[in-house]
C-alpha cells in the first residue's frame, strides 16, 4: 500500500511538472528556473519524508516510490500536450522510458539526498 508521504511527495513533484508544462506551451522555461523549482518541490517532498521520523531504509524505499510515481505523472502530463506528436513503433517505446527511467531517478536522487540532508540538520 503507498503510504500518505509517498504520494503527497510524488503531488508535489507532479504539480511542479504541471506548472512547466503549462508554462512550456507559451515559452521555453530556462533551464536555471526549472532546476530550481524542482529543488523547491524535491524540498518539500523530503520534508514530508523527515517528518514521519522514518528510518533510513524507509527512506530510501519511500522515496523510491515519490521518484517512480512522479515520473509517471511526467510521462503522462508531458504526453497530454498535443504539440509533442507521437511516433510509432520501437521509437515511441525509446521516446517513453528513456525519460522515465531518467526522471525517476533524478526524482528519488534528489528527494532522497534533500532528506537525508534535511535529517543530518535536524538531528536525526
Amino acid at each position: 500500500m503507498i503510504g500518505t508521504t509517498v504520494l503527497g511527495g510524488a503531488v508535489i513533484l507532479i504539480l511542479w511538472e504541471v506548472l512547466v508544462a503549462v508554462v512550456a506551451r507559451q515559452r521555453p522555461v530556462p533551464l536555471i528556473l526549472y532546476v530550481i523549482g524542482l529543488l523547491a518541490a524535491g524540498a518539500g517532498a523530503a520534508n514530508l519524508l523527515v517528518s514521519t521520523h522514518a528510518t533510513t531504509e524507509m527512506m530510501i524505499a519511500e522515496s523510491a516510490g515519490i521518484g517512480v510515481i512522479a515520473a509517471i505523472g511526467f510521462l503522462i502530463i508531458w504526453r497530454a500536450i498535443p504539440a509533442q506528436a507521437a511516433g510509432g513503433g520501437t521509437r515511441t517505446a525509446v521516446s517513453i522510458v528513456r525519460p522515465f527511467v531518467m526522471r525517476a531517478v533524478a526524482f528519488t536522487a534528489i528527494v532522497l539526498a534533500l532528506a537525508l540532508i534535511m535529517r543530518l540538520v535536524r538531528g536525526g
